[in-house]
């Protein structure tokens, strides 16, 4: 187990170059898609379900548990932003994917690992609604963004099976899906994942009309308009044999609560525009929480990267 008292592992000497691999494909793909005049989109998780206020009540927690945010009880503000993990704004929400959710905590003090943000009083967390990552390296990562399918099947055949597990079961609400950051992060000296853990009775009863194109975020919308919706955030603590570098391998640790999150109760409409010029990346984040090993590197990279292109872009086009 990763002990952050002494040395952790050094990044291979070729990673970089991988990351900047990612970055250059990524961006390439980005300018020949995108048409001037239009709003620039994320190049990953593009499509907004959904992005709601929220709070997180910290509990009264036992001493080991009282880290960084949750050092003691209290109550921040906080923003959601659910979305489809792939495809167009404008694909069908019944389309197998996976849903994403960024959750952004407001007014925490304390300097953040996002080069450029650091005074930042955000701290992000990114997951998803399934546990794990489907690779397990930067460089099986490149091949996914290069779109070298046969090559990386030929490392993982396995892919296939967790791709289908990760997005074969039918979503009838962002509320009543379980999220995992399914990447290592810290939790003060341990390393650990995060989770939200929805509550089956915190997400007011709607119909469902499947022949909507964009029935998760109508759905949201008429459930928040009912009654508010709740989460509970979880820390699972690395246990003994679990990789921290690969984030293929399910831990099998308890979910230990750590804070309520309540989604309010709204009557506005939600637009999938909302949220395009919020910017969600893990490396936004105080010490004790930050994420860890190669796919921190990767993402705070790529993640940051695209946010400047859209950035630049969006300007551009209102000038």
């Amino acid at each position: 187990m990763l002990d952050f008292d002494n040395n952790t592992p050094p990044a291979p000497p070729d990673e970089a170059e991988t990351i900047n691999q990612m970055i250059a494909t990524i961006l390439e793909r980005q300018d020949k898609f995108y048409q001037p005049g239009t709003v620039a989109r994320r190049a990953l998780h593009g499509k907004s379900l959904g992005v709601v206020k929220a709070s997180l009540e910290v509990l009264d927690l036992p001493a080991h548990l009282q880290i960084g945010i949750f050092k003691e009880a209290k109550v921040f503000d906080a923003v959601l932003r659910f979305s489809n993990g792939g495809l167009s704004e404008k694909a069908h929400d019944l389309i197998p994917n996976v849903r994403g959710m960024g959750l952004k905590i407001l007014g925490v003090s304390g300097e953040k690992g996002l080069p450029g943000d650091e005074n930042s009083t955000e701290q992000d967390f990114i997951m998803a609604n399934f546990p794990t990552f489907f690779v397990s390296t930067a460089k099986q990562m490149l091949l996914v963004i290069q779109g070298k399918i046969l090559e990386l099947l030929m490392q993982k055949p396995g892919i296939p099976y967790v791709g289908l597990l990760a997005t074969g079961k039918p979503v009838n609400s962002v509320l009543a899906s379980d999220y995992y950051s399914q990447m290592p992060h810290r939790f003060g000296n341990r390393a650990c994942k995060y989770a939200l853990i929805h509550k089956a009775k915190g997400a007011a009863e709607v119909s469902v009309n499947y022949l909507d194109n964009d029935y998760l975020r109508h759905t949201l919308q008429k459930q928040l308009a009912k009654a508010p919706a709740q989460f509970i955030f979880c820390v699972q603590l690395q246990e003994h044999g679990e990789s921290t570098s690969d984030p293929t391998q399910l831990w099998h640790g308890e979910h230990i609560p750590l804070a309520n999150l309540t989604i309010a109760q709204t009557g506005s409409p939600i637009r999938e525009s909302d949220g395009e010029a919020l910017s969600f990346n893990p490396a936004r984040s105080i010490v004790e929480h930050c994420p860890i090993e190669w796919p921190a590197r990767m993402r705070r990279a790529v993640y940051q990267a695209d946010y400047n292109w859209r950035t630049k872009k969006n300007i551009d086009k209102s000038t």
